[in-house]
């Protein structure tokens, strides 16, 4: 896979990114996933560095999230190789877990509860502090004229950053 930049340059040949490259986030060798006993990801090899943004596109059934609910260490490695921020799958899928978010289709939000209480709420299942809660509010741009919203009454992009 080759990262191309916004100038249409091949970022291979910047040192910066060469050097930060050296690491790959995911690194992924002709592996094998299986949902019961169908393989719904069979052969997928691919390299993720840092900083480098990935489009995983494809029909339905193509096993996109099945790569990424492998990637979350959410599903067993069956065959090949696949390491996700330094974490073996085959031998430490549950330690990439705390390091890797993954936000599916569903967001999982309470739709009769307000911004603050859904957070407030998936924050203490992580063990998040009041602190942390209220940076990721800030960050995610919930924490103030929406903090008081039920769910019910946001908007799709609304929802989609109270549930990241």
């Amino acid at each position: 896979m080759t990262a191309i930049g916004n100038d249409g340059d091949d970022l291979a040949s910047d040192p910066d990114v060469t050097a930060a490259s050296s690491q790959p986030v995911i690194e992924l060798v002709d592996v094998v996933a299986t949902l019961g006993r169908f393989p719904a990801l069979s052969g997928a090899t691919m390299r993720v560095d840092t900083g480098e943004i990935v489009l995983l596109r494809g029909p339905n059934g193509a096993g996109k999230t099945t790569l990424l609910r492998l990637c979350a260490g959410l599903l067993p490695l069956v065959r090949g190789d696949a390491k996700v921020v330094g974490h073996d799958l085959a031998t430490d899928r549950e330690g990439v877990r705390p390091h890797v978010g993954l936000l599916g289709h569903q967001n999982g939000l309470y739709a009769d509860l307000t911004v603050v209480e859904n957070v407030r709420f998936w924050g203490a299942t992580v063990g998040a502090s009041t602190d942390e809660i209220a940076a990721a509010m800030e960050r995610m741009g919930v924490a103030d004229r929406l903090a008081d919203v039920p769910v019910r009454l946001l908007s799709a992009g609304q929802k989609r950053r109270t549930a990241l």
